[in-house]
């Protein structure tokens, strides 16, 4: 928070913050591999980058390691920025890029169905990937574990027809319960149908080992790790553990 006892930086500190709120924008200071993005912490629109804190401060900031090409906010303005702000902030926050996300596919062929199994405290963070999605294709089709019935219809819709394509995203604290899920040999069957093991950071007891470094790792604070990559899954007893260690 600004000094109490320093009046003039309260009131340029709100003027800071009302500007901003009213841009729906904040304030990025790059660094050669890092840069500290500044914004509103009490707008919902920003609740994605970081848990909501009790301070009083009307502005928060976040420092993420970036790819950002040194010089390129001076070059000529022929070049692209009509990127909508939702994708380019997650792809340079958070690494998000769609396209890596997606089974392979054929021209005619529709990947764009999603399917988010979160828990119920997860509720913001469920729309802000279903918003993300959308963004990334305007007619993505999204579905989420909060709405009831809404697997048993992407099961029935995505499999057996010849359009079993589709990406399943799993947080983390679900992913040990996955074997509850009805369908879901015949949807890992498909093939086509990729899941997604979705870490936000937020788990005390990390999924993966800490030396897993996989290609998907990602710079920021949410990380995706393929589930299923072989179309199956190993079932290791502690007898099996204790005679080959």
């Amino acid at each position: 928070p600004a000094d109490p006892a320093n009046p003039a930086m309260i009131k340029f500190t709100g003027h800071v913050v009302d500007e901003l709120v009213l841009r729906a924008g904040g304030l990025l200071s790059t660094f050669e591999t890092f840069a500290i993005l500044i914004y509103p912490s009490k707008r919902e629109e920003w609740n994605f980058l970081e848990p909501p804190s009790n301070s009083e401060s009307g502005l928060r900031y976040f420092i993420f390691q970036h790819a950002f090409k040194p010089g390129t906010q001076h070059l000529p303005a022929s070049l692209e920025f009509s990127k909508p702000y939702r994708t380019l902030l997650a792809a340079k926050i958070h690494g998000l890029r769609l396209k890596n996300l997606l089974p392979p596919f054929s021209e005619g062929e529709n990947p764009y169905k999603f399917f988010l199994i979160f828990p119920n405290s997860e509720k913001q963070m469920v729309e802000y990937f279903a918003a993300w999605l959308l963004a990334c294709h305007a007619e993505s089709q999204v579905f989420d574990s909060l709405s009831e019935g809404s697997w048993d219809y992407f099961v029935k819709n995505n499999t057996g027809k010849g359009n079993d394509k589709g990406v399943i995203f799993v947080h983390e604290s679900q992913a040990a319960s996955l074997h509850q899920l009805p369908f879901l040999k015949s949807i890992i069957k498909t093939g086509g149908i990729l899941f997604w093991n979705v870490s936000d950071s937020t788990s005390l007891y990390p999924l993966f080992p800490s030396i897993y470094s996989g290609p998907q790792t990602t710079i920021g604070r949410l990380r995706f790790t393929r589930l299923f990559p072989h179309g199956c899954a190993f079932l290791l007893t502690p007898s099996f553990l204790v005679a080959e260690p």
